[in-house]
Protein backbone atom coordinates (compact mmCIF):
# COMPACT_ATOMS: atom_id res chain seq x y z
CA UNK A 1 0.00 0.00 0.00
CA UNK A 2 1.05 3.57 -0.65
CA UNK A 3 1.85 6.02 2.15
CA UNK A 4 -1.47 7.78 1.47
CA UNK A 5 -3.40 4.50 1.82
CA UNK A 6 -1.63 3.77 5.13
CA UNK A 7 -2.58 7.20 6.49
CA UNK A 8 -6.22 6.67 5.39
CA UNK A 9 -6.34 3.28 7.15
CA UNK A 10 -4.86 4.77 10.34
CA UNK A 11 -7.40 7.59 10.28
CA UNK A 12 -10.19 5.06 9.75
CA UNK A 13 -8.95 2.96 12.71
CA UNK A 14 -8.77 6.05 14.94
CA UNK A 15 -12.31 6.98 13.92
CA UNK A 16 -13.61 3.50 14.80
CA UNK A 17 -11.76 3.54 18.15
CA UNK A 18 -13.15 7.00 18.90
CA UNK A 19 -16.69 5.79 18.17
CA UNK A 20 -16.21 2.85 20.54
CA UNK A 21 -14.97 5.17 23.30
CA UNK A 22 -17.95 7.47 22.80
CA UNK A 23 -20.34 4.52 22.96
CA UNK A 24 -18.70 3.42 26.20
CA UNK A 25 -18.98 6.85 27.86
CA UNK A 26 -22.66 6.47 28.79
CA UNK A 27 -21.79 3.17 30.47
CA UNK A 28 -19.03 4.92 32.40
CA UNK A 29 -21.46 7.61 33.49
CA UNK A 30 -23.97 5.01 34.66
CA UNK A 31 -21.47 3.10 36.79
CA UNK A 32 -19.23 5.85 38.16
CA UNK A 33 -20.53 7.36 41.40
CA UNK A 34 -20.23 10.93 42.66
CA UNK A 35 -17.99 9.71 45.49
CA UNK A 36 -15.58 8.24 42.91
CA UNK A 37 -15.21 11.65 41.27
CA UNK A 38 -14.78 13.31 44.67
CA UNK A 39 -12.04 10.84 45.68
CA UNK A 40 -10.20 11.40 42.41
CA UNK A 41 -10.60 15.17 42.73
CA UNK A 42 -9.19 15.23 46.29
CA UNK A 43 -6.35 12.84 45.51
CA UNK A 44 -5.11 14.97 42.60
CA UNK A 45 -5.13 18.09 44.78
CA UNK A 46 -2.91 16.66 47.48
CA UNK A 47 0.32 18.60 47.57
CA UNK A 48 -0.97 21.27 45.17
CA UNK A 49 -3.14 23.18 47.66
CA UNK A 50 -2.66 23.91 51.35
CA UNK A 51 -3.80 21.45 54.01
CA UNK A 52 -6.47 23.88 55.23
CA UNK A 53 -8.03 24.22 51.76
CA UNK A 54 -7.82 20.47 51.16
CA UNK A 55 -9.62 19.81 54.46
CA UNK A 56 -12.25 22.38 53.48
CA UNK A 57 -12.82 20.61 50.15
CA UNK A 58 -13.13 17.29 52.03
CA UNK A 59 -15.80 18.59 54.43
CA UNK A 60 -17.82 20.31 51.71
CA UNK A 61 -17.73 17.35 49.30
CA UNK A 62 -18.62 14.91 52.11
CA UNK A 63 -21.69 17.04 52.89
CA UNK A 64 -22.56 17.22 49.21
CA UNK A 65 -22.55 13.43 48.83
CA UNK A 66 -24.50 12.98 52.08
CA UNK A 67 -27.20 15.44 50.98
CA UNK A 68 -27.77 14.41 47.36
CA UNK A 69 -26.84 10.77 47.86
CA UNK A 70 -24.01 8.78 46.32
CA UNK A 71 -25.69 8.78 42.93
CA UNK A 72 -24.24 7.84 39.52
CA UNK A 73 -22.66 10.81 37.76
CA UNK A 74 -25.26 10.45 34.99
CA UNK A 75 -27.99 11.31 37.52
CA UNK A 76 -26.44 14.62 38.60
CA UNK A 77 -28.68 17.52 37.60
CA UNK A 78 -29.82 20.97 38.65
CA UNK A 79 -32.46 19.21 40.77
CA UNK A 80 -29.57 17.69 42.73
CA UNK A 81 -28.14 21.17 43.28
CA UNK A 82 -31.56 22.51 44.33
CA UNK A 83 -31.81 19.73 46.92
CA UNK A 84 -28.33 20.56 48.17
CA UNK A 85 -29.07 24.29 48.47
CA UNK A 86 -32.42 23.83 50.23
CA UNK A 87 -30.82 21.45 52.73
CA UNK A 88 -27.75 23.61 53.41
CA UNK A 89 -29.96 26.63 54.06
CA UNK A 90 -31.51 24.75 56.99
CA UNK A 91 -28.24 23.58 58.57
CA UNK A 92 -26.38 25.47 61.33
CA UNK A 93 -22.97 27.03 60.69
CA UNK A 94 -19.86 25.00 61.59
CA UNK A 95 -21.93 21.97 62.43
CA UNK A 96 -18.86 19.72 62.27
CA UNK A 97 -17.20 21.74 65.06
CA UNK A 98 -20.21 22.36 67.26
CA UNK A 99 -20.45 19.62 69.95
CA UNK A 100 -24.26 19.92 69.85
CA UNK A 101 -24.48 18.93 66.19
CA UNK A 102 -21.27 17.18 65.13
CA UNK A 103 -22.40 13.66 66.05
CA UNK A 104 -25.71 14.00 64.16
CA UNK A 105 -26.17 13.07 60.54
CA UNK A 106 -28.05 15.53 58.35
CA UNK A 107 -31.32 13.60 58.44
CA UNK A 108 -31.52 13.76 62.25
CA UNK A 109 -30.18 17.28 62.39
CA UNK A 110 -33.03 18.51 60.20
CA UNK A 111 -35.51 17.09 62.72
CA UNK A 112 -34.26 19.39 65.48
CA UNK A 113 -36.24 22.50 66.32
CA UNK A 114 -34.87 25.96 66.97
CA UNK A 115 -31.72 25.50 64.90
CA UNK A 116 -30.38 28.83 63.66
CA UNK A 117 -29.45 28.29 60.00
CA UNK A 118 -26.19 29.44 58.45
CA UNK A 119 -26.03 32.47 56.20
CA UNK A 120 -26.67 32.51 52.49
CA UNK A 121 -23.13 33.76 52.15
CA UNK A 122 -21.88 30.46 53.59
CA UNK A 123 -24.02 28.43 51.19
CA UNK A 124 -22.68 30.37 48.22
CA UNK A 125 -19.14 29.79 49.45
CA UNK A 126 -19.83 26.05 49.43
CA UNK A 127 -21.23 26.31 45.89
CA UNK A 128 -18.06 28.11 44.80
CA UNK A 129 -15.91 25.27 46.14
CA UNK A 130 -18.18 22.66 44.54
CA UNK A 131 -17.92 24.50 41.21
CA UNK A 132 -14.23 23.56 41.19
CA UNK A 133 -15.24 19.92 41.63
CA UNK A 134 -17.82 20.20 38.83
CA UNK A 135 -15.36 21.82 36.45
CA UNK A 136 -12.95 18.98 37.21
CA UNK A 137 -15.70 16.46 36.44
CA UNK A 138 -16.46 18.18 33.13
CA UNK A 139 -12.79 18.25 32.14
CA UNK A 140 -12.53 14.50 32.85
CA UNK A 141 -15.64 13.71 30.84
CA UNK A 142 -17.69 12.57 33.85
CA UNK A 143 -20.25 15.41 33.64
CA UNK A 144 -21.70 16.96 30.49
CA UNK A 145 -21.74 20.39 32.10
CA UNK A 146 -21.52 22.18 35.43
CA UNK A 147 -25.03 22.12 36.97
CA UNK A 148 -24.09 24.75 39.59
CA UNK A 149 -23.76 27.51 36.98
CA UNK A 150 -26.41 30.14 37.65
CA UNK A 151 -27.55 28.43 40.85
CA UNK A 152 -26.05 30.70 43.50
CA UNK A 153 -28.62 32.26 45.79
CA UNK A 154 -29.25 36.02 46.08
CA UNK A 155 -27.45 37.86 48.86
CA UNK A 156 -28.71 41.05 50.46
CA UNK A 157 -26.22 43.86 51.05
CA UNK A 158 -26.52 43.36 54.81
CA UNK A 159 -25.55 39.69 54.46
CA UNK A 160 -22.65 40.38 52.13
CA UNK A 161 -19.13 40.24 53.49
CA UNK A 162 -17.73 43.59 54.48
CA UNK A 163 -15.25 44.73 51.90
CA UNK A 164 -11.70 45.35 52.97
CA UNK A 165 -10.53 48.92 52.74
CA UNK A 166 -7.13 50.27 51.72
CA UNK A 167 -5.14 52.07 54.39
CA UNK A 168 -5.72 55.81 54.10
CA UNK A 169 -2.90 58.35 54.02
CA UNK A 170 -3.71 59.13 57.65
CA UNK A 171 -3.51 55.41 58.53
CA UNK A 172 -0.14 55.05 56.82
CA UNK A 173 1.21 58.15 58.56
CA UNK A 174 0.31 56.58 61.92
CA UNK A 175 1.69 53.14 61.07
CA UNK A 176 4.88 54.38 59.42
CA UNK A 177 5.82 57.05 61.93
CA UNK A 178 9.47 55.97 62.30
CA UNK A 179 9.59 55.41 66.07
CA UNK A 180 6.17 53.72 66.13
CA UNK A 181 6.90 51.40 63.22
CA UNK A 182 10.36 50.43 64.40
CA UNK A 183 9.15 49.89 67.98
CA UNK A 184 6.49 47.48 66.71
CA UNK A 185 8.70 45.68 64.20
CA UNK A 186 12.49 45.57 64.21
CA UNK A 187 12.76 46.73 67.82
CA UNK A 188 9.71 44.91 69.16
CA UNK A 189 10.67 43.56 72.58
CA UNK A 190 14.31 44.14 71.69
CA UNK A 191 15.50 44.52 75.26
CA UNK A 192 14.94 42.35 78.26
CA UNK A 193 14.22 43.70 81.75
CA UNK A 194 17.97 43.62 82.36
CA UNK A 195 18.40 46.00 79.40
CA UNK A 196 20.59 43.49 77.60
CA UNK A 197 20.14 42.93 73.84
CA UNK A 198 17.81 40.10 73.02
CA UNK A 199 17.23 39.49 69.33
CA UNK A 200 13.52 39.01 68.74
CA UNK A 201 12.75 36.00 66.62
CA UNK A 202 10.11 37.56 64.36
CA UNK A 203 11.30 41.16 64.18
CA UNK A 204 12.58 40.89 60.59
CA UNK A 205 9.35 39.55 59.04
CA UNK A 206 7.39 42.06 61.17
CA UNK A 207 9.42 44.81 59.51
CA UNK A 208 9.38 43.64 55.90
CA UNK A 209 5.88 42.19 55.50
CA UNK A 210 4.00 45.47 55.77
CA UNK A 211 6.48 47.35 53.58
CA UNK A 212 6.58 44.71 50.84
CA UNK A 213 2.77 44.55 50.99
CA UNK A 214 2.16 48.24 50.30
CA UNK A 215 4.95 48.37 47.69
CA UNK A 216 4.09 45.22 45.71
CA UNK A 217 0.53 44.11 46.48
CA UNK A 218 1.77 40.64 47.37
CA UNK A 219 -0.44 38.60 49.69
CA UNK A 220 0.84 38.19 53.25
CA UNK A 221 1.54 34.47 52.89
CA UNK A 222 3.23 34.98 49.52
CA UNK A 223 5.71 37.24 51.32
CA UNK A 224 6.12 35.03 54.37
CA UNK A 225 6.91 31.88 52.37
CA UNK A 226 9.58 33.41 50.11
CA UNK A 227 12.77 31.50 49.40
CA UNK A 228 16.12 33.24 48.91
CA UNK A 229 16.20 31.79 45.39
CA UNK A 230 12.93 33.61 44.64
CA UNK A 231 14.78 36.93 44.52
CA UNK A 232 16.15 36.95 40.98
CA UNK A 233 17.55 39.39 38.45
CA UNK A 234 16.33 39.39 34.85
CA UNK A 235 17.08 41.94 32.16
CA UNK A 236 18.77 44.08 34.82
CA UNK A 237 15.57 44.18 36.92
CA UNK A 238 15.30 42.59 40.39
CA UNK A 239 12.17 40.44 40.65
CA UNK A 240 10.36 38.44 43.32
CA UNK A 241 9.30 35.07 41.95
CA UNK A 242 5.89 33.95 43.25
CA UNK A 243 5.12 30.30 42.56
CA UNK A 244 4.08 27.02 44.19
CA UNK A 245 7.32 25.06 44.00
CA UNK A 246 8.64 23.12 46.99
CA UNK A 247 6.27 23.66 49.94
CA UNK A 248 4.92 27.04 48.77
CA UNK A 249 1.35 27.65 47.68
CA UNK A 250 -0.54 30.25 45.66
CA UNK A 251 -4.20 31.20 45.72
CA UNK A 252 -4.92 30.77 42.00
CA UNK A 253 -3.02 29.85 38.83
CA UNK A 254 -2.85 33.55 37.89
CA UNK A 255 -1.05 34.19 41.19
CA UNK A 256 2.09 32.63 39.70
CA UNK A 257 4.04 35.66 38.56
CA UNK A 258 7.17 37.78 38.89
CA UNK A 259 6.91 41.01 40.88
CA UNK A 260 9.51 43.76 40.44
CA UNK A 261 11.27 44.86 43.62
CA UNK A 262 10.05 48.41 44.22
CA UNK A 263 12.86 51.02 44.26
CA UNK A 264 11.83 52.06 47.78
CA UNK A 265 12.40 48.48 48.98
CA UNK A 266 15.84 48.60 47.39
CA UNK A 267 16.64 51.87 49.17
CA UNK A 268 15.45 50.35 52.46
CA UNK A 269 17.98 47.56 51.99
CA UNK A 270 15.80 44.59 51.02
CA UNK A 271 18.35 43.23 48.55
CA UNK A 272 21.14 43.73 51.12
CA UNK A 273 19.03 41.93 53.71
CA UNK A 274 18.47 38.96 51.37
CA UNK A 275 22.18 38.82 50.53
CA UNK A 276 23.10 38.61 54.22
CA UNK A 277 20.43 35.99 54.92
CA UNK A 278 21.77 33.92 52.01
CA UNK A 279 25.38 34.28 53.21
CA UNK A 280 24.35 32.71 56.51
CA UNK A 281 23.20 29.57 54.69
CA UNK A 282 19.45 30.19 54.96
CA UNK A 283 17.12 28.93 52.24
CA UNK A 284 14.23 31.15 53.32
CA UNK A 285 14.00 34.92 53.29
CA UNK A 286 12.41 34.70 56.73
CA UNK A 287 13.90 31.56 58.31
CA UNK A 288 12.28 32.49 61.66
CA UNK A 289 8.85 31.54 60.33
CA UNK A 290 7.53 28.00 60.42
CA UNK A 291 4.74 26.57 58.34
CA UNK A 292 1.38 25.94 59.98
CA UNK A 293 -1.92 24.72 58.60
CA UNK A 294 -2.60 28.24 57.30
CA UNK A 295 0.84 28.74 55.76
CA UNK A 296 3.73 30.83 57.06
CA UNK A 297 1.99 34.11 57.85
CA UNK A 298 -0.23 33.40 60.88
CA UNK A 299 2.13 34.84 63.55
CA UNK A 300 2.74 38.00 61.52
CA UNK A 301 -0.99 38.50 60.95
CA UNK A 302 -1.73 38.05 64.64
CA UNK A 303 0.96 40.57 65.57
CA UNK A 304 -0.53 43.23 63.32
CA UNK A 305 -4.23 42.41 63.73
CA UNK A 306 -4.25 41.73 67.47
CA UNK A 307 -1.55 44.13 68.71
CA UNK A 308 0.01 46.70 66.40
CA UNK A 309 -2.95 48.04 64.38
CA UNK A 310 -5.52 47.98 67.23
CA UNK A 311 -3.11 49.92 69.46
CA UNK A 312 -2.97 52.68 66.83
CA UNK A 313 -6.75 52.70 66.42
CA UNK A 314 -6.39 51.72 62.77
CA UNK A 315 -7.68 48.13 62.85
CA UNK A 316 -11.29 47.28 61.92
CA UNK A 317 -12.50 43.70 62.07
CA UNK A 318 -12.43 42.11 58.58
CA UNK A 319 -12.31 45.59 57.05
CA UNK A 320 -8.89 47.02 57.86
CA UNK A 321 -6.31 44.34 58.61
CA UNK A 322 -2.74 43.51 57.60
CA UNK A 323 -3.96 41.93 54.35
CA UNK A 324 -5.20 45.40 53.33
CA UNK A 325 -1.66 46.27 52.31
CA UNK A 326 -2.61 44.51 49.05
CA UNK A 327 -5.71 46.69 48.60
CA UNK A 328 -3.65 49.76 49.46
CA UNK A 329 -1.13 48.99 46.73
CA UNK A 330 -3.77 48.26 44.08
CA UNK A 331 -5.67 51.43 44.98
CA UNK A 332 -2.46 53.46 44.74
CA UNK A 333 -1.68 51.93 41.33
CA UNK A 334 -4.96 53.24 39.92
CA UNK A 335 -4.45 56.65 41.54
CA UNK A 336 -1.00 56.89 39.92
CA UNK A 337 -2.32 55.85 36.50
CA UNK A 338 -0.59 52.48 36.19
CA UNK A 339 -1.88 50.50 33.18
CA UNK A 340 -4.65 48.14 34.31
CA UNK A 341 -3.16 45.07 32.63
CA UNK A 342 0.21 45.76 34.23
CA UNK A 343 -1.51 46.03 37.64
CA UNK A 344 -3.13 42.63 37.07
CA UNK A 345 0.18 41.14 36.05
CA UNK A 346 1.94 42.49 39.15
CA UNK A 347 -0.71 41.48 41.72
CA UNK A 348 -1.72 38.17 40.09
CA UNK A 349 -5.29 38.93 39.04
CA UNK A 350 -6.90 37.11 36.14
CA UNK A 351 -5.91 38.86 32.88
CA UNK A 352 -8.50 40.22 30.49
CA UNK A 353 -9.73 37.82 27.82
CA UNK A 354 -7.52 39.24 25.07
CA UNK A 355 -4.31 38.92 27.08
CA UNK A 356 -5.25 35.53 28.50
CA UNK A 357 -6.10 33.92 25.16
CA UNK A 358 -3.81 35.72 22.73
CA UNK A 359 -1.00 37.35 24.67
CA UNK A 360 -0.28 35.47 27.87
CA UNK A 361 1.91 37.88 29.82
CA UNK A 362 3.43 40.19 27.21
CA UNK A 363 5.08 42.59 29.65
CA UNK A 364 8.84 42.70 30.04
CA UNK A 365 10.49 43.05 33.46
CA UNK A 366 11.36 46.63 32.53
CA UNK A 367 7.71 47.47 31.74
CA UNK A 368 6.56 45.94 35.02
CA UNK A 369 9.28 47.84 36.90
CA UNK A 370 8.24 51.12 35.27
CA UNK A 371 4.66 50.43 36.33
CA UNK A 372 5.42 49.56 39.95
CA UNK A 373 7.83 52.50 40.26
CA UNK A 374 4.92 54.91 39.79
CA UNK A 375 3.54 53.84 43.18
CA UNK A 376 4.53 56.24 45.92
CA UNK A 377 3.18 57.50 49.24
CA UNK A 378 3.44 61.05 50.52
CA UNK A 379 4.58 62.24 53.95
CA UNK A 380 6.45 59.02 54.74
CA UNK A 381 9.99 59.48 56.12
CA UNK A 382 11.52 56.47 54.36
CA UNK A 383 15.04 57.60 55.26
CA UNK A 384 14.21 57.32 58.97
CA UNK A 385 12.73 53.84 58.50
CA UNK A 386 15.98 52.49 57.08
CA UNK A 387 18.05 50.30 59.39
CA UNK A 388 21.57 48.87 59.21
CA UNK A 389 21.06 45.19 58.38
CA UNK A 390 24.72 44.37 58.94
CA UNK A 391 24.35 45.69 62.47
CA UNK A 392 21.06 43.84 63.07
CA UNK A 393 21.79 40.40 61.61
CA UNK A 394 25.56 40.56 61.07
CA UNK A 395 27.58 40.40 57.88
Amino acid sequence: PTELEIQERLQSSESILGSRILRNEPHLAETKLISDVVDEFLELRKGTVGEKLLDEYKVITDDFVEIIGNIPVSSLSKDSIRTYIKTQMKLPPNRRKNPIYRELDIENLLKLKGVKPQSRLNVNKFLTRLTTLMNFGVSQGYFKDNPILGMKIPITKIQGRKKREPFSQEDLSKILTPKTFLDWTIDFGLKTKSDKPNVVKLSNPFYWTFLIGILSGMRTNEIAQLLVEDIIKKDNVWLINVDETKDKSVKTSSSIRKVPVHPTLVSLGFLDYVKIIKSKGNDRVFPELTKTRDGYSSKISRHYNEKFLPTLGVWKKQVKVLYCTRHTFINRCYIKGVDRDIIKSIVGHEPDFTLDVYGGNPFTPKQLFQGISKVSYTKIRWDRLKVDWKDIIGE
